[in-house]
């Protein structure tokens, strides 16, 4: 196999960059959340690969907003992010295929990947919402991108409905 010149993988954990509970999320919050990291990361379609993880109840709405993109879930606690982790675990096929690795979440399953990928001479760039981000993650990451919570641009669009507070939160923070 052989690295083609500037290709990426990115992977995305959908959920976690929604800045709220994926059940309180708009349509409008979902669409922001991906296109702004994307965008963010500097994704380029047709060159870099995409790989959007989620839990099982949002696999269409994922497959719907990315219809390029290889869609994976699993369930349970942290369940898209063990999806994604798998997509990295071998990391000498990976190295083969990518000249870098950006992963589009803050969640601390994403550790143990990003260690390996650079011990494989592979930079790993992690984007997130600052938050929400694992230090850890963030500090052995080649490099991190910071994201807006889709709230601050949506506003209360952002929320199909909210609990006790939950959309003052959201665009507080």
């Amino acid at each position: 196999m052989h690295r083609d010149g500037g290709r990426r993988l990115v992977v995305v954990d959908l959920e976690n960059l929604l800045g709220c509970a994926p059940e309180l999320a708009s349509d409008a919050c979902w669409a922001l959340a991906l296109t702004a990291a994307l965008d963010a990361v500097g994704y380029a379609a047709g060159r870099d690969q995409l790989v959007v993880g989620v839990g099982p109840d949002w696999v269409f709405t994922a497959a719907d907003l990315a219809p390029g993109a290889r869609v994976v879930t699993r369930p349970g606690e942290s369940g898209a992010d063990l999806a994604l982790c798998a997509c990295l675990e071998d990391v000498d096929l990976v190295a083969a295929r990518f000249d870098s690795v950006v992963i589009a979440s803050g969640d601390h399953e994403f550790v143990r990947p990003v260690l390996r990928l650079l011990g494989a001479g592979v930079p790993a760039v992690v984007a997130a919402l600052p938050l929400s981000a694992s230090t850890e993650l963030t500090y052995y990451a080649s490099d991190t991108v910071w994201l807006e919570r889709p709230a601050r641009t949506l506003g209360e669009a952002a929320h199909v409905g909210s609990a006790a507070g939950m959309g003052r939160v959201a665009l507080a923070a």
